[in-house]
């Protein structure tokens, strides 16, 4: 199962994102975990990630999250603004696919 953390600035726009992603993964048919939380708050939820998903409004924080992240072993990447703009779950469930190698 792929733990996928998305981190945003406030989370509204990432809670749509997040349905689209949690309705791709049901027609997959492939059970995931995924979960949204402020960036700032990236060191409380890492632990239990198997990868870490950067809205592009707070891409300017990539390299400390990263930072964080590595020490978990967790990978990051930021989604693109024509994904996330979209709400394409499909793309943004790849991405983190990818990333896994789950």
């Amino acid at each position: 199962m792929l733990k996928i953390q998305l981190l945003c600035a406030a989370g509204v726009s990432t809670s749509l994102l997040m349905a689209k992603m949690k309705e791709q993964a049901a027609l997959n048919g492939e059970e995931v975990i995924i979960s949204a939380c402020p960036v700032t708050e990236i060191e409380e939820n890492i632990a239990n990630a198997d990868v870490a998903l950067i809205a592009p409004q707070v891409a300017y924080l990539k390299a400390k999250s990263r930072k964080i992240a590595d020490t978990h072993g967790v990978p990051v990447e930021v989604i693109s603004m024509k994904d996330y703009a979209h709400c394409n779950g499909a793309a943004v469930l790849d991405l983190a696919h990818s990333l896994s190698g789950k």
